[in-house]
């Protein structure tokens, strides 16, 4: 198979899957139904919510084939698990964010908030002004983030089917 079949033939996999995303994301809600409200966060309490593994697939490092990862997800009926399963496409990966945090830790920030505070005294400015941005500098969360659905409304790919949807004058 030559490079410039398989480019066609991803192309038109992609080509597929966003036709259906948009069927599935355009089919008509019942009168009364009303968008879902966005999930609540996860308590140390609650029950595990139900989830289901979907196979998401991504660019490899060089760029020239698609490499697979298997992720939960929320699970959910008709349209709203194709939201879920958007939303953990486009949320940045555990490995990702791991990096970030090493790269930002790097930094030493809370060294360079001492800084920061001591600068802003010599300028004139008020540092108690700044102290959650030095709080936070000081104490930086390295807490995971996972994109929550968005509702219909907010729906990325609900607005790019509006916009593609106008006539083009």
């Amino acid at each position: 198979m030559t490079a410039l079949r398989a480019a066609v033939i991803a192309a038109a996999g992609f080509l597929i899957a966003a036709i259906a995303l948009l069927v599935i994301l355009l089919q008509p809600r019942p009168s009364g139904q009303a968008d879902a409200p966005p999930p609540r966060a996860a308590t140390a309490d609650a029950v595990p919510a139900r989830t289901i593994k979907a196979r998401l697939f991504y660019v490899s490092e060089d760029g020239t084939r698609l490499t697979s990862v298997e992720r939960e997800v929320p699970f959910a009926e008709g349209g709203e698990q194709a939201r879920g399963i958007i939303a953990a496409q486009i949320a940045p990966a555990p490995a990702t964010q791991l990096a970030r945090f090493e790269a930002r830790d790097a930094l030493a920030l809370p060294a360079k908030a001492d800084e920061l505070e001591r600068a802003l005294e010599e300028i004139g400015f008020a540092p108690e002004r700044f102290a959650d941005a030095l709080a936070a500098m000081r104490a930086p969360p390295r807490q995971m983030v996972a994109m929550a659905p968005r509702s219909r409304s907010q729906s990325l790919a609900f607005d790019a089917a509006r916009i593609c949807a106008k006539p083009c004058a």
